[in-house]
């Protein structure tokens, strides 16, 4: 069973030369999109790594895992993905555990 607590991907993305403004245009259409659809359910954040030219911290956070799981499957967020790697946008593949961590809120 999906855990019904927040959670947040944070993934560290680095983008080639003179593809930076392909990928904030996708990055835009996820973000339009999550204002439009989602608002409660996903927030989207996207952040410039001032020391990293072409390096991105994009953070998702989802209400629970299983928002997390139907956001993911969604054709727009299919489709932004893919592109990204169709497209060749990507220095190297993002990874899980290297490029990408799941965390969760800490409670207090």
């Amino acid at each position: 069973m999906a855990e019904t607590k927040p959670i947040t991907l944070v993934a560290v993305v680095r983008i080639k030369e003179g593809k930076e403004e392909r990928a904030k245009e996708l990055w835009r259409i996820m973000h339009e999109d999550v204002l439009a659809n989602e608002v409660g359910r996903v927030a989207f954040k996207l952040h410039h790594q001032t020391d990293q030219p072409g390096t991105y911290i994009v953070i998702y956070e989802y209400a629970s895992e299983a928002i997390r799981d139907e956001f993911m499957a969604k054709p727009l967020h299919v489709k932004v993905s893919t592109a990204s790697k169709s497209e060749g946008l990507l220095v190297r593949e993002v990874e899980l555990g290297t490029d990408i961590r799941w965390v969760r809120p800490v409670e207090f």
